[in-house]
C-alpha cells in the first residue's frame, strides 16, 4: 500500500497473509489481482467523493464509471469484472483511446475552460470495445476483502517509519 494508493505510505513493503499448504499459485496469483483492485477501489472511492461534492453544487449526476484503455483489462476480463465488482461500478474499455489518462485530464480540463456541464460532453459516446457491470453477488464479498486488507495495512504500518 505505497506509491499509487490511498495512504501512500513511503515505506511500503508486500504482505501475503493466509497462506497454507493447500495454496497454490494460482491462488496468489489471484490474491495479487484482489490486492491491486482493492488498492485501486480505495482511490476510486476518494474521486467518486470529490465527485459527488463537486455534483452537489446542482449539477445533474449521472452514475459514475470508469472508462479504461490498455491490454491489462482487455486480455483479462475476469480482472475487469473483478474491478467492477469492487468499485461497484461499470467499467467500460474504450476501444479508440490509446491513452484513457490522457482523454481524461483533456475531458477535465475542457470543463474547466469552457466551464461546461458534465452532460454537454456525453459519455455515451464512448467507443466501447468492451463492458462489465458490477455484479450485486459479489458486494459482501469485496467488502470483508477490503476490511482484511486495511486491518492487515493498519497492522504492518508502524513498521515503516
Amino acid at each position: 500500500s505505497g506509491e499509487r494508493s490511498a495512504g501512500y505510505r513511503s515505506g511500503a513493503t508486500g504482505i501475503l497473509s493466509g497462506i497454507t499448504r493447500e495454496t497454490t499459485r494460482e491462488d496468489i496469483v489471484l490474491s495479487a489481482l484482489e490486492g491491486v483492485i482493492l488498492r485501486l477501489s480505495a482511490v476510486l472511492d476518494l474521486l467518486v467523493d470529490a465527485r459527488n461534492a463537486f455534483f452537489a453544487k446542482g449539477v445533474t449526476n449521472p452514475p459514475p464509471r470508469i472508462v479504461a484503455s490498455g491490454n491489462g483489462l482487455v486480455n483479462n476480463r475476469c480482472w475487469m469484472q473483478m474491478l467492477a465488482d469492487c468499485s461497484k461500478m461499470d467499467v467500460i474499455v474504450d476501444g479508440e483511446t490509446d491513452e484513457a489518462t490522457s482523454r481524461g485530464a483533456a475531458y477535465f480540463a475542457t470543463l474547466e475552460l469552457r466551464s461546461l456541464n458534465m452532460n454537454d460532453m456525453d459519455p455515451e459516446n464512448i467507443s466501447a470495445s468492451c463492458t462489465s457491470t458490477p455484479n450485486e453477488n459479489t458486494l459482501a464479498k469485496w467488502k470483508a476483502k477490503a476490511e482484511i486488507q486495511e486491518h492487515l495495512i493498519d497492522g504492518v504500518s508502524s513498521t515503516w517509519n
